[in-house]
């Protein structure tokens, strides 16, 4: 089952909850051999790239805009 997050990205980018999820996953493979364990940094890591895959974030985020 998709999470709130997921389904969210999914809404926002107006990709389908089946193609943000498979995107979320690849990255999610690729930050377990970046990180040695799934912390914080992990899945922050994880969220910010999805978000730039799906076009969601800009590279400068004011903390205004944050």
């Amino acid at each position: 089952m998709p999470s709130s997050v997921v389904k969210s990205f999914a809404e926002r980018s107006g990709k389908t909850v089946d193609e943000v999820e498979k995107i979320w996953d690849e990255v999610k493979e690729k930050a377990a051999k970046k990180f040695e364990k799934e912390d914080k940094h992990f899945w922050a890591y994880v969220n910010r790239t999805v978000q730039f895959k799906l076009g969601l974030a800009n590279k400068k985020t004011s903390f205004k805009e944050f």
